[in-house]
């Protein structure tokens, strides 16, 4: 997930400003965090955006600091955690405006989120445009939906996609 969309994830959530940020889900204890001064720890490489979590409560990161420091990224840098994994999703409990968290790959359970975004998509009769777009924007990639998915459905994904100028 880029910069960008992260920013326009987490603007469609609500939540408060002082939100804490966690990884990989609501019942974990790794938290967003970052030195109390000037600068993150956040790990910035050409195009990659690394953010570092700790187990500890000690200096967690709210949504209103890392909007903040978001806003000095580049829109289309890639964001992963410490360990290399891309950032797919931004989530939070309804009614819950005081907490999200950040999901990667290893976090979720890929078959069920790949195949509700195409039963959402023909239930609701999205285009298949729009679809791959978010996809692709949200970091699930062609060889991802070939991990989980399989050949055929990988396949349709990146002919659409080439054929449509989205890859």
């Amino acid at each position: 997930m880029t910069v960008k969309t992260i920013k326009e994830h987490i603007n469609n959530l609500t939540l408060e400003a002082d939100a804490v940020i966690r990884f990989g889900g609501p019942h974990s204890e790794a938290y967003l965090s970052g030195m109390q001064k000037s600068a993150f720890i956040f790990i910035p490489m050409p195009k990659k955006l690394f953010l570092q979590a700790s187990c500890s409560g000690k200096n967690k990161i709210t949504v209103k600091r890392l909007m903040n420091f978001l806003k000095s990224c580049d829109e289309d840098m890639v964001v992963y955690d410490e360990n290399g994994n891309e950032i797919l999703f931004t989530c939070s409990l309804v009614g819950d405006n005081h907490m999200m968290w950040l999901e990667t790959e290893q976090d979720a359970d890929m078959v069920a989120e790949i195949q509700s975004r195409f039963n959402d998509a023909v239930e609701h009769s999205v285009d298949e445009t729009e679809v791959y777009e978010n996809m692709l924007e949200s970091g699930i990639n062609v060889d991802m939906v070939r991990k989980y998915m399989g050949d055929e459905t990988a396949d349709h994904m990146q002919d659409y996609c080439e054929d449509h100028g989205l890859l």
